[in-house]
């Protein structure tokens, strides 16, 4: 393999031959310019850090062995979410082993055939040593839950991320292996709950996984401008065109990020090049204008059309345009008018869902808060929502964010005044119209229902299923004991409709696998797999429904996805469900 190197803006001709097996030689030229750049997680919180880029292509590829310097070693700690890797490098392939519960696992980079490789993904990824990879809390975790992880299959399947077959290049490069940042998100970062993006001239960490307008002002570093719109502090005004080689890895990233990635594949069984090309994403993609690869990535979105997977914020390649628009129109075209039947159903019922607790109920009965009618306490909340730090243990108080930003505190304050209550008998929580969220909350509330929340989840990549185990203080006490389930006293009614997605969809799923109380409703709206927002190579930031799915154990011990919902009990329609007067009585039929 000949090299052409250029390191500060000097070009050094070198050869290199990478031997793995004389057979297997072939020779390819490259050249890779090395730039010194900054990472932002925000404003305050930056580093430096060697970016190389390989030809024309204008993202960056990372070693693996430099990231090690700036390396998140804890939970929510600035660096990258890595593990303690050991490396070592032999004739174009790069090992990196991480050493889990005393034993070591390897991931191997292989730049002759261009394949990421391994037997136990999951162990060489943990990044902190206690199953993260696994755990949908993962680097989130919350001061009141201990977790436990049961393996019920071995994770020991090989898995083959097969770069090579959409003609993405790993660099043999000095003794190691370059890596696209992309592939790096996907593999190492989302563990660490970390997405990071390339802006054109530094790397900023994404706010996929926070979800906060102004976070992503404060983390891209980028400022409000007069007329409501934003521009990246890379400075980039114009939407500007793209060379075809960058476009060319863009797209091909992009196709293999859902290939590889994707946790429904095996519910939806499409080429995704193939699939691409029939929608007309794969046209779309191969613009050379960043607007119109945005547009086709939010097509790519609508055809999958599962409500995960989505788009978030244009590439800053699309610049800012003066005339008073900018790539954000792109953004709310495609979020707003390019929706599939799947999203279509589910916004409709959410409306009528609405609009019918809103009429039936009225305005004070139908808003998030608890509610006593008779013998019955109303629990009704909207999402799964978590402010940053949201449980500050000061005399054991919760932090005071109103049920808006932390439901935790809703459920807290629910029980705390059920106390007073000594004719309550039924708990109804009413989460029929809920969009899902956070679900580390989620596990904090069940907590109130349960004295140990089990989850059963399904990692798509390994095809290996395990049961995770959390036990949640709720009474923030500092101990983990049946006070902690003041809801077992009672008769508990989950509510859910069809508008109940993601972890809406979730609860009831717990609620079924722990065999708590009677669900009520209608079907909810599925939405099993665990969203993984990434970015592509120009920093299109997305999110797929990830390789990590929860779900049921059948009779035979068989893993059963809960993507398309989870059935009540007993069904239920609006004038029943939104009417409290209707519904107690109901509920005492059944009691």
């Amino acid at each position: 393999m000949k090299i052409k190197t250029i390191m500060a803006s000097t070009l050094i001709s070198f050869s290199l031959c990478l031997l793995a097996g004389c057979n297997n030689y072939k020779e390819t030229e490259h050249q890779v310019e090395k730039k010194e750049i900054t990472v932002y997680e925000s404003s305050s919180d930056n580093y430096k850090i060697n970016a190389y880029f390989i030809d024309d292509i204008d993202s960056p590829y990372l070693k693996i062995d430099e990231l090690l310097e700036n390396r998140m070693t804890m939970p929510e700690e600035v660096g990258f979410p890595i593990p303690n890797l050991k490396l070592s490098y032999s004739k174009g392939v790069l090992s990196a082993t991480n050493t889990y519960k005393n034993k070591d696992y390897s991931i191997e980079f292989d730049a002759i055939n261009n394949q990421i490789k391994t037997k136990n993904y999951l162990k060489a990824i943990d990044i902190f040593n206690y199953g993260a990879p696994c755990d949908p809390l993962g680097a989130d975790r919350s001061p009141l839950v201990i977790s436990t992880l049961e393996e019920l299959s071995d994770d020991t399947e090989e898995v083959l991320f097969d770069l090579g077959k959409f003609n993405i290049e790993l660099v043999s490069y000095e003794n190691s292996v370059l890596v696209p940042l992309y592939a790096l998100n996907n593999i190492y970062f989302s563990v660490g709950e970390k997405n990071f993006v390339y802006g054109g001239e530094s790397i900023y960490l994404s706010t996929s996984y926070q979800g906060d307008p102004t976070l992503f002002q404060d983390f891209y570093n980028i400022k409000e401008i007069n007329d409501g719109n934003v521009i990246y502090n890379d400075g980039i005004t114009i939407d500007k065109e793209l060379n075809d080689s960058t476009v060319k890895f863009n797209r091909d990233a992009i196709l293999e990020t859902l290939e590889d990635f994707f946790g429904r594949y095996d519910e939806v069984s499409f080429d995704i090049i193939d699939f691409s090309k029939v929608i007309g994403s794969y046209d779309l993609l191969s613009s050379n204008i960043p607007s119109q690869i945005y547009k086709g990535l939010g097509l790519l979105a609508e055809g999958i059309d599962d409500l995960h997977t989505n788009i978030a914020y244009p590439s800053s390649y699309a610049g800012y345009i003066s005339e008073g628009s900018n790539a954000y129109d792109s953004y709310y075209e495609a979020s707003t008018k390019g929706r599939g039947y799947r999203a279509k159903s589910y916004l409709a019922a959410y409306e009528k869902n609405s609009s019918d607790r809103k009429s039936l109920l009225g305005e004070s009965l139908s808003s998030e808060g608890f509610y006593f009618d008779g013998d019955t306490l109303f629990i009704r909340f909207d999402g799964f929502k978590r402010a940053p730090n949201n449980i500050i243990f000061e005399d054991y108080k919760v932090n005071p964010f109103l049920y808006s930003k932390n439901t935790f505190n809703l459920f807290y304050d629910a029980f705390d005044e059920l106390k007073h209550h000594q004719d309550v008998k039924n708990i109804v929580i009413d989460e029929s119209i809920n969009g899902g969220g956070d679900f580390t909350t989620l596990v904090e509330i069940a907590g109130f229902f349960m004295e140990e929340v089990k989850v059963l989840m399904k990692n798509k990549i390994t095809n290996q299923v395990f049961n995770l185990s959390y036990k949640v203080d709720t009474n923030l006490d500092g101990k983990y004991d049946e006070a902690d389930y003041p809801g077992k006293n009672y008769n508990i009614y989950l509510m859910e409709s069809e508008s109940s997605f993601s972890c809406g969809n979730c609860l009831p799923t717990i609620f079924r696998y722990n065999n708590i109380g009677k669900i009520i409703g209608r079907t909810s709206g599925g939405g099993s797999c665990i969203v993984l927002p990434t970015a592509s190579p120009i920093g299109d930031t997305y999110r797929v429904s990830g390789p990590l799915e929860y779900g049921l154990l059948s009779s035979d011990s068989v893993f059963i996805s809960a993507d398309m919902g989870i059935h009540p009990d007993y069904y239920l329609d609006n004038g029943t469900m939104y009417n409290h007067g209707l519904l107690n009585a109901y509920l005492n039929n059944l009691n």
